[in-house]
């Protein structure tokens, strides 16, 4: 019997096979930033172990399916961690790591997704 499960990836690049998820520190166990619900103790532990099981059987079932799969906390997302985040996206779309240029965008292949670069000291 094959099992069918929903999965929402945050973006799908069709034409990589490439499914990112940007997971939510508290949703999704950040072991930086997660906390830990005083109130009801128990129910979240389980709903954040079932979360967790619930991405590592995505995780595995994507990449059978001949995917691959990033995923990004969401404290990765801060100004602060931009540029080893997009180090990362460029590594991850097979891009070969350039200067940053004067503010240009740039489209994914495949999406609709637009990456904005900025010079070293621009805001």
């Amino acid at each position: 019997m094959i099992r069918y499960f929903r999965v929402r990836p945050d973006f799908v690049f069709p034409k990589l096979r490439l499914a990112v998820f940007v997971d939510g520190c508290f949703w999704h166990g950040c072991p930086r930033h997660a906390t830990k619900p005083r109130h009801n103790a128990a129910f979240w532990r389980r709903k954040l172990a079932a979360n967790r099981t619930r991405d590592r059987r995505v995780n595995r079932t994507l990449r059978a399916a001949g995917w691959r799969v990033l995923r990004i906390w969401e404290h990765e997302l801060a100004k602060r961690n931009e540029r080893r985040l997009a180090a990362r996206l460029r590594r991850c779309f097979g891009w070969r790591a350039r200067g940053v240029h004067a503010a240009s965008a740039r489209e994914f292949p495949g999406a609709r997704l637009v990456m904005i670069t900025r010079r070293a000291g621009e805001r």
